[in-house]
Parts: C-alpha cells; sequence; structure tokens
C-alpha cells in the first residue's frame, strides 16, 4: 500500500513539474523596435499569446518536447521557431517587413477573401511574369475561365479588349488598388492607354458575376481588382528586352532602392513598345513610365503612385470586310482609304488614334492594431488626345460649312480632353464574431468632346476649326457595409449594402451638329449576401445572391432620340460554388444564374440620323457552370484547365432592320420582326483552357496553352450568317534560367503562338438590310495573326 501510495504521489509530483514548463520571448524587427500586438501560436497545442509592449511573451504550463512557434503581425512575414523545451534562455525573435503584405491592406475593401462566397481567380505575380510577353494586360489574363481577349491589329497589343461571360468591358469593373479604371462616360477601359501594366502589377483577382465590387462603375459581368507591385525588400535593377513577328519589340526597364532605413522605397519602371501589328498599317507605339514611393511605418503606410502612357496607334477599328477574307485577304485594312484627284484609291499615312494618360495616386493606411485598419485615397487621371481621319466624299453640311453643297474630302481630328478625380475610404474592424468593412467614394468626371477640321479638298477654312464641341460631367458617389458574421468554425454569413447616386450633364454639340443637352441623377441600391461552408478539411461550398444597377452609357443617351431614352439596367446574380484542394490536386464548380432587367441591347433600331439605338429589353438572362481543376501529375509536370459551359438568351427579342429598294432608296420604316427566344451576341456557349508546364530541370520549363472558343453571334437575331465561326489555338513557350555573376537572375525564353497557323476571327460587326426585298449583310470581322513568335531577355541585379 505505502509503496502504491508513494508511486501514485511520484507521478503526480512528476506531472505536475512537466506542467511549470514554459517559454518566454521577445519579439522585434530588424532594427531591434519592439513589437507589441505580435501573436504568438503553438501550432501543436493550438495555443496562443499576444507580446505586451515591450514586446515579450510567455506560455506556460508546457510539458517537455519539441514545439513549433508561429509569430505572425501586421506588415511582416510569418515566421516559425522551433523550440525545445524547457528553454534555457528567453528567445529572440526578429520579424522581416513584408510590403506585400501592407499593400495587400489598401485593396482588401474590394477583394473576395478566402471565404468569400463569391466566383474568383487569383493571378499571381510569378504568373503573370511567366506570361508577359509584350502583350497587352487582358492577354496575361487569357486563361482564367470564361474569358475571351481580341485585339485589332491581330497580335494583343494596341487596342485589345476582353470579355468575361460574354459581358464587355464596359460592363466589368476595373479597379487598381480600389481606384476606378473604367471611363465615366463609355465605361469602358483602354489598355492601349497603359503599355506594359502588367510589369508593374504584383497580383490580379478576376471576379465573375456582380462579385465585391463596391467604387466605379457596375460590374455587370465580372470584377477585375489590380493590385500594383510592392517593393523589393532589397536594391535591384531589371532589363527586359524582346523581339519577334511583325516587327514586334518591346524594351523594359525597372529600378528599385528597396526597403531604406526599414522604412522607404522608390521603384520606376520605362517601357517602349512597338509592333507595325498582324493587320496592314495596324502600328501602333507605345510609351509608359510607372513610378512609385513609399513610407511604411510601423502603424502608417503613405504610398504615392504615378504612371502615364502616350499611344499612337494606326487605326484598325473597321476589321477586315467579309469579302476580303472570302478571297484569301486576311490583312487588308480599309481605314484611311481615299481616291485622289486622278482616281487612285490611296491610304492616309496618318489615320491615327494619339492619346496621353497620367494617373495619379495617393493612398494612406494607418493600422490601429491587429483588429482595425483605416485606408484613404485620393487620385487624378488626366488625359487628352485625337483620333485624326481622312473623310473621303463628304458633305461640308456634315461640318458645319454652308459655302458650298458639293462633295469634298476632309482631313479631321476628333479629340477628348478630360479629368477624372476623387477619394476612396475604407474602414476595417474584427469582432471576436466576424468582420466589418465600411467604406465609400466620391468621383468626379469632366470631359470635353469637340472636333476640329485641318483641311478640306475645295474650300478655305481656317486651320484647326472646330465644327461641334461637347461635355460631359459625371458625379459618381456610393457607401457600403459589408460584415462577414463566423458563425461556426465551418459556416460564415456575409452580408453587404451599398448605395450609389450618379449625377450625369451632357452638354453642347455633337458631331452630327444637333444639341445634345441633358441631366439625369440614379439612385441605386445594391444588396449581396452569401454563404460559406467549410464541408471537410479540404472541401469547400458557397452560395450567393447579389443585385446590381448599371446607368446607360454617354453613347446609348446621346444617339437615342428624346422620345426613347434608355433607362438603368438591373442584374440579380446567384452563384453556387464547391471547391476541394487536395495534396496534389484541386478543382472548383461554380453554378450561376445572371438575371437582367431592361438590358440594353442591339436591336438595329435607328435614330433620324442613322445611328443605332441602344434598346432596353425586358428580360434576358446568362446561366452556366464553370469548372477548373490542376493536378501535380508528377514531379516534373503540372495540368490544369477550365471549361465554361453556358446559355445566353433574350426573351421576346424584337428585331428592326432597314428596308431599300432595287435602287437604293430607303423606304423609310424599317422591318419589324418579333424572333422570340435568341442568343446574345458575343456571347460563346463553349470557352475552354488547357495549360500544362513541364519542369525538364532546374532551369528549364515548357508551357502548352490551348484554348477553344466556340461560335459568337454578331447580333442578337442567332442568324447562321451573321456568326463567328468557333476557333481554337496553342501557344508553346519555353524558358530557361541561368546564372551569370553579378547577376541575381536571368533567364530567356522563346514562344511560339498559335503553333498550328489556325485561322480565326475573335470578334466582329454587322450591318444587316433589306435590298430589293432580299436580306444583305455587310461584315468586319478582326482575324488574329497566325503562326508567329516571339523571344526575351530578362537580366537583374
Amino acid at each position: 500500500m505505502r509503496t502504491t501510495l508513494l508511486t501514485l504521489l511520484i507521478t503526480i509530483f512528476s506531472l505536475g513539474a512537466q506542467a511549470q514548463h514554459m517559454i518566454t520571448g521577445r519579439v522585434q524587427d530588424k532594427q531591434k523596435n519592439t513589437l507589441a500586438g505580435a501573436v504568438v501560436h503553438v501550432k501543436e497545442l493550438d495555443k496562443a499569446t499576444i507580446t505586451d509592449p515591450n514586446g515579450e511573451f510567455t506560455i506556460k504550463n508546457l510539458n517537455k518536447g519539441d514545439y513549433t512557434l508561429e509569430i505572425t503581425f501586421i506588415g511582416f512575414e510569418k515566421a516559425e521557431y522551433m523550440v525545445e523545451v524547457p528553454n534555457k534562455k528567453p528567445l529572440k525573435i526578429t520579424l522581416s517587413p513584408s510590403l506585400e503584405s501592407l499593400d495587400e491592406v489598401l485593396v482588401e475593401a474590394t477583394r473576395a477573401g478566402e471565404k468569400a462566397p463569391f466566383t474568383y481567380s487569383n493571378v499571381s505575380k510569378e504568373s503573370l511574369e511567366e506570361r508577359n510577353t509584350g502583350q497587352d494586360l487582358p492577354y496575361l489574363l487569357n486563361n482564367t475561365p470564361s474569358l475571351v481577349v481580341t485585339s485589332d491589329a491581330g497580335t494583343g497589343i494596341g487596342y485589345t479588349s476582353m470579355k468575361i461571360r460574354g459581358t464587355d468591358q464596359s460592363r466589368i469593373n476595373i479597379t487598381i488598388d480600389g481606384i476606378p479604371l473604367n471611363d465615366a462616360e463609355s465605361q469602358g477601359v483602354f489598355w492601349v492607354n497603359m503599355p506594359d501594366m502588367g510589369s508593374s502589377v504584383e497580383n490580379i483577382q478576376v471576379q465573375r458575376g456582380v462579385g465585391t465590387s463596391t467604387n466605379g462603375a457596375a460590374a455587370f459581368g465580372a470584377t477585375v481588382n489590380i493590385q500594383t507591385a510592392a517593393p523589393s525588400s532589397e536594391p535591384y535593377a531589371e532589363v527586359q528586352s524582346m523581339g519577334g513577328s511583325f516587327a514586334t519589340t518591346k524594351n523594359t526597364l525597372k529600378a528599385g532602392t528597396g526597403l531604406i532605413n526599414n522604412r522607404f522605397s522608390v521603384d520606376v519602371r520605362g517601357s517602349l513598345i512597338h509592333s507595325d501589328g498582324f493587320i496592314d498599317r495596324a502600328s501602333s507605339d507605345l510609351q509608359s513610365l510607372f513610378f512609385a514611393a513609399g513610407y511604411y511605418g510601423d502603424k502608417d503606410v503613405v504610398r504615392f503612385n504615378a504612371f502615364t502612357g502616350i499611344e499612337k496607334t494606326y487605326q484598325a477599328w473597321s476589321g477586315v470586310p467579309l469579302d476580303s477574307l472570302n478571297a484569301g485577304n486576311r490583312t487588308y485594312n480599309p481605314e484611311g482609304k481615299y481616291t485622289d484627284a486622278d482616281g487612285n484609291i490611296k491610304y492616309y499615312d496618318d489615320q491615327t488614334d494619339n492619346y496621353h494618360q497620367t494617373h495619379y495616386q495617393l493612398f494612406y493606411t494607418h493600422i490601429f492594431n491587429e483588429e482595425a485598419s483605416l485606408n484613404f485615397a485620393l487620385h487624378t487621371t488626366i488625359g487628352d488626345g485625337y483620333y485624326q481621319s481622312y473623310k473621303d466624299n463628304k458633305k461640308p453640311s456634315s461640318f458645319g460649312i454652308t459655302t458650298s453643297d458639293e462633295k469634298m474630302d476632309f482631313i479631321t481630328q476628333k479629340w477628348l480632353d478630360n479629368i477624372f478625380y476623387g477619394f476612396t475610404t475604407s474602414y476595417r474592424q474584427n469582432f471576436t464574431i466576424g468582420t466589418l468593412v465600411v467604406g465609400g467614394a466620391l468621383n468626379k468626371y469632366d470631359g470635353d468632346h469637340f472636333g476640329k477640321i485641318l483641311w478640306a479638298e475645295k474650300v478655305n477654312v481656317p486651320y484647326e476649326q472646330e465644327w461641334y464641341r461637347g461635355n460631359g460631367t459625371k458625379i459618381d458617389g456610393n457607401v457600403y457595409a459589408k460584415f462577414t458574421a463566423n458563425i461556426t468554425e465551418e459556416l460564415s454569413v456575409m452580408g453587404d449594402l451599398q448605395y450609389r447616386n450618379v449625377d450625369y450633364t451632357i452638354s453642347g454639340i455633337d458631331d452630327n451638329m444637333e444639341d445634345i443637352g441633358q441631366s439625369y441623377n440614379y439612385n441605386f441600391f445594391n444588396p449581396k449576401v452569401g454563404l460559406y461552408y467549410q464541408l471537410s478539411e479540404n472541401l469547400n461550398s458557397y452560395a450567393s445572391f447579389a443585385i446590381a444597377h448599371k446607368e446607360p452609357k454617354r453613347t446609348d443617351f446621346v444617339d437615342a432620340p428624346n422620345d426613347q431614352k434608355p433607362t438603368p439596367e438591373k442584374l440579380a446574380d446567384w452563384e453556387l460554388g464547391l471547391e476541394g484542394k487536395f495534396h496534389k490536386f484541386q478543382f472548383g464548380v461554380n453554378l450561376y444564374y445572371m438575371n437582367y432587367t431592361d438590358q440594353l441591347v442591339n436591336t438595329g433600331k435607328l435614330n433620324n440620323v442613322g445611328s443605332t439605338i441602344m434598346i432596353n429589353t425586358p428580360d434576358s438572362y446568362r446561366a452556366g457552370v464553370e469548372i477548373t481543376a490542376g493536378a501535380r501529375v508528377f514531379d516534373w509536370m503540372d495540368l490544369s484547365g477550365n471549361i465554361s459551359l453556358s446559355k445566353n438568351k433574350i426573351q421576346d427579342f424584337v428585331s428592326y432592320t432597314d428596308q431599300y429598294d432595287e435602287n437604293w432608296v430607303p423606304l423609310g420604316e424599317q422591318k419589324r420582326e418579333d424572333l422570340g427566344e435568341t442568343d446574345i451576341a458575343y456571347s460563346p456557349n463553349v470557352v475552354g483552357n488547357i495549360m500544362a508546364k513541364f519542369h525538364i530541370n532546374d532551369q528549364i520549363s515548357i508551357d502548352w496553352i490551348s484554348q477553344y472558343v466556340g461560335k459568337q453571334y454578331l447580333d442578337n437575331t442567332s442568324s447562321e450568317d451573321r456568326k463567328l465561326d468557333a476557333y481554337s489555338f496553342t501557344n508553346l513557350k519555353a524558358t530557361y534560367d541561368f546564372t551569370i555573376r553579378p547577376l541575381k537572375q536571368s533567364s530567356i525564353w522563346f514562344q511560339a503562338n498559335n503553333i498550328f497557323n489556325q485561322k480565326y476571327e475573335s470578334n466582329g460587326w454587322v450591318y444587316s438590310y433589306y435590298l430589293g426585298g432580299e436580306r444583305n449583310n455587310s461584315i468586319g470581322l478582326y482575324p488574329q495573326a497566325g503562326a508567329n513568335w516571339a523571344i526575351g531577355l530578362t537580366l537583374r541585379l
């Protein structure tokens, strides 16, 4: 009995002695400044503490053994330390600054987080660098689900654009560090004004559907959030140079100071890009400069960005006429065509687009503690430029000239001189049960539209005489509140309320010499709700419902007669998804249903001066499934892909078509046709991508990328004689990384695009009419380049 009791006492004493061990330490930065409020987590025990005002911590009641400490603090890299207990002396833990983490605070209010109930794809800096072969930014996103790109010049340089789920850029909310990029009047984004922006980007999040958009134009198909590059912690200098088919060249110089005194940084980039284009005379000469300076304090971040772009591109906006394509001429460009006095057909040398745009952005972030932060940003975008055109055989009255009625040739410029400025702000607060984000923005746009006559063939006109001048002024303000509640460890609920006010005034004379004065004021309420549920360690699911409203564009108002002015559009978006992440395999499945009320579509109806009117159609929808998957098939091979299957319909569509007799005399009234349910134009039912990456060794990798895009209709009539055929293409890229002292990084790459030389068109337009009772089509298409190549070199100090 005594032995048993003694044994029991020894055991209890032993256990008690084991429980008396502890870990103590101090957390600091590289300058030995203490970090109060850092979280120290014992991973094996799921036990944590926070450092005191002196940066010190104590973790008690530990048994003997080895433990892993995970230390986190806002603005610093996460660190892990292996500790043997009992430890003989206090730990000294030094954290390195994480500039990426601090910069991410700038954009978190507009981004979907890990548990957000929305459909999104994150494109990392590494992926962007791999894809950046001189083409415009939409091409760097081309293999994300449901995304299709096109290029007027056929090469991805110059005028490029993208569609997501069939919606164009005027319906995609695009921001850069939370600042709206969409033009206030056209609501589009002109990437040609931001050459080589991909070289100054940290990452991009593409959200499909309404998403988490807050500032700027409404997301009627998707949101694209761009985060500019975070500074390097070390000084660097980098040169990128490439050349390829169609006399394409890109030269980029980048440099940065690194983090000076653990507080300051400066980064700069300059780029020059030239391409003759695949299409005749579709040349581009692009220049850009990016500058960023930042201060990174313990609790405060101040950052200034300035970037500018200068572009001169020969117009290739008209596409290639269908009869030229059928005759085998895939590069013919009708822009600038005229007949000289001797009856010879010529092309005007300066049929060009010229624009200069500069962005200024100032950001301030204050981090109160682990739980709260405040963002504030001021921004200004200044743009001015013109496109110059040769006008063949025009009436002088078209330009306000009354001294002659004889048709003649003119050279004109159409100008846009504008400024866009304002502020955005957001406040984030973490609670025990969830996270609250409140914020808002107020922005103003002021743009002058005017035209100049440079030359007239048969009358004397003062040089640069104006023939029209108008203005657009738009004030766009919003406030919002988002709350995510963690109901259980597995379940979270999100609610998002936004109120947006738009005040828009158009004044002056348009290029058709008509008064376009009109004003509008809209109030929109856009709610969103969603659920996120963690089914298991490897599986999660989500569901969301969101409403968005969108005001018409400038052209929608200007081209419509006074008695047929367009009204705002409304979208109700349902999303349902399942995601799985395993050791060597991951997948995602998303179902969506986007129901539009009063969506603006082209019916073919014209106003009194012959311009196309966008008409509100009562009911239309997009429904589909998006499937993504990726796997590490072998240690030397990664395979990934995605496919989008959709149905995009207009209910009870009514078409209007011009009618002429056999002598081209207008019959007066357009022909009306009730077509019932039809397909929405430019909306392929199938979009698929396959990507394979082969790791030959530590230095050599090969990328195989293929895309398939289903057929698209050029108008909303679902007519087989007015469509883009389905197409596919494959690109192949090989990269060789090597070391040359004293360089830190060197690589050379070679890319072959469209290696099977597929002939396809990625965009187009149609004008349909009845001539003598028979329907005819005038069609212009945008062919993309056949097999072509590029080679590039990167050297980094």
